[in-house]
């Protein structure tokens, strides 16, 4: 059975149950960034919005160090299973989980970080809702506070395919005798800075050599440079403290990092 649930491209992805299902498979124990925020986060912080927060991977974690955290994402889906993981934590932790479009968000309150994780900001195909994030960021940022981004850039191999297909597989980790393999294509457009993402996960019950299902989405990804990047984060407003290439913080290099970690902090307006 073949099911294609995001033919045409909306704006978003894991919009349904099942995407939402692998997304949690693939990394709800992925914690490398992890140590990156912890490192970047503020003594005294108390208060931290998560962009993108996706089912709760991140927003858990910071929770349960003690911060008061309020994760945001588009995707009921994933609130859904961010949320159940919440419930059933034992310990006392502070968490909000709110449905909101993070090019739309709007609170009360000032934040002392700021997080865009796991390229959240990439998921924003068009310049103009890239920089209506950053700026509503900005707004709701603390004007001593924190933005830390981690977005995707393209390497020099993926540059080079020049829109030839990059095809890369692996499989999903199950806690059952499920197999899911991923199949997961890219087509760069150097003109547009746009990534063609089709991702197809192919789900084996049973003693069997063919799939008993199949899924595929489609969507797109903004990819675009280290330079492009920062002229954005100072149109909208922040002052950029720190850059790096990955998770361990080692210098960002253009033929060999697909990963950009930007600190900012905004400008200080003079009165």
């Amino acid at each position: 059975m073949r099911r294609n649930p995001c033919k045409d491209y909306d704006g978003h992805i894991y919009l349904d149950n099942k995407s939402s299902y692998f997304y949690d498979l693939e990394l709800e124990h992925f914690l490398e960034d992890l140590t990156f925020y912890a490192r970047h986060i503020p003594k005294d912080a108390r208060d931290i919005l998560e962009l993108g927060c996706g089912t709760g991977r991140l927003t858990l974690s910071l929770a349960k160090a003690g911060y008061r955290v309020t994760g945001i994402d588009i995707s009921p889906c994933m609130l859904q299973r961010a949320v159940k993981k919440y419930r059933s934590r034992a310990s006392q932790i502070h968490i909000h989980f709110i449905c909101m479009d993070i090019t739309k968000m709007a609170f009360r309150r000032c934040f002392d970080v700021i997080l865009l994780p796991y390229n959240t900001l990439n998921m924003l195909v068009n310049i103009s809702d890239l920089k209506q994030c950053l700026n509503l960021s900005r707004q709701y940022l603390k004007r001593d506070g924190r933005l830390l981004m981690d977005v995707f850039t393209p390497d020099r191999q993926l540059v080079n395919l020049h829109r030839k297909r990059l095809v890369q597989l692996n499989s999903l980790p199950c806690p059952d005798e499920t197999i899911i393999r991923k199949e997961v294509s890219r087509t760069y457009h150097d003109k547009t800075y746009l990534l063609d993402m089709t991702e197809i996960y192919h789900v084996y019950q049973g003693p069997t050599k063919l799939p008993t299902e199949t899924y595929q989405y489609n969507y797109q990804l903004i990819a675009l440079s280290k330079e492009q990047w920062e002229m954005i984060l100072t149109d909208c407003g922040f002052m950029i403290e720190a850059t790096y290439g990955d998770y361990a913080l080692n210098p960002y290099f253009p033929s060999e990092s697909t990963k950009i970690l930007f600190m900012a902090t905004p400008k200080k307006t003079k009165f």
